[in-house]
């Protein structure tokens, strides 16, 4: 009865072993791979899918061929898992938004402006989100169907509903919603994307964080001015 404890105890103390060792493996691959993903989204929003050379990436990455390969097979499947990243990300962060004002209490004009920041501190943070997306819908292929299908048109039914909320109490005003989307969007990532124009053209930094803020500030100021100032939820 003795030995088997002490047999059970050898072997528990052995596997603990294992799952230690283990432990730092697993935080070292997920630390490669996640090297991996912010290096191709680099490449995708510089150069595009065609362009994009996995040596290359693996090279930005400090890492091997071999080892893209192994988490993540193709260019292909590497292209989805970076986008898929990309747009949870974005996710994140606009839920947090959302949350955290509904949390302070804050009325719909305010959850508004709240929102409106933290897209456009992600989209300074992220300029290729906006790159990737506008290359895929040029150049149209399978990719950007799915990238429509699993991303952006999940992402649109949500901000119709928050759209007809805001135009109800007047904070927004009742245009066509497809306008809004793209002209909001639009002004909330191009100024990034361009950052390096705007800063050549008119000695203007969109990318310091105080430029940030108030560009988002503007964004709001177009699109609410006065309406629904005194409106509550």
């Amino acid at each position: 009865m003795a030995s088997r404890t002490s047999e059970q105890a050898v072997r528990k103390s052995g596997e603990m072993g294992s799952s230690s060792r283990l432990a730092p493996q697993q935080a070292r691959s997920q630390e490669t791979r996640s090297r991996i993903l912010k290096a191709a989204r680099k490449a995708f929003a510089e150069v595009g899918f065609v362009g994009a050379n996995l040596r290359e990436i693996a090279q930005d990455a400090d890492t091997t061929h071999a080892m893209i390969r192994y988490h993540f097979g193709t260019k292909d499947e590497l292209w989805r898992e970076a986008v898929r990243e990309m747009f949870e990300a974005l996710s994140v962060v606009i839920d947090g938004a959302r949350q955290q004002a509904k949390d302070l209490g804050l009325d719909l004009r305010e959850r508004y402006r709240c929102v409106t920041l933290a897209h456009a501190r992600y989209c300074a943070q992220h300029p290729e989100h906006a790159r990737i997306t506008i290359m895929e819908s040029i150049s149209g292929s399978e990719r950007f169907d799915w990238m429509v299908k699993e991303f952006v048109t999940p992402a649109h039914t949500t901000g119709k509903y928050e759209f007809d909320e805001l135009v109800a109490h007047g904070v927004l005003p009742a245009i066509n919603f497809a306008s809004y989307v793209y002209a909001y969007v639009g002004m909330l990532q191009l100024p990034f994307v361009l950052a390096r124009e705007a800063k050549v053209a008119m000695d203007f930094d969109f990318l310091d964080p105080a430029s940030v803020d108030g560009h988002a500030e503007a964004i709001f100021n177009v699109w609410v001015s006065d309406r629904g100032r005194s409106i509550a939820d």
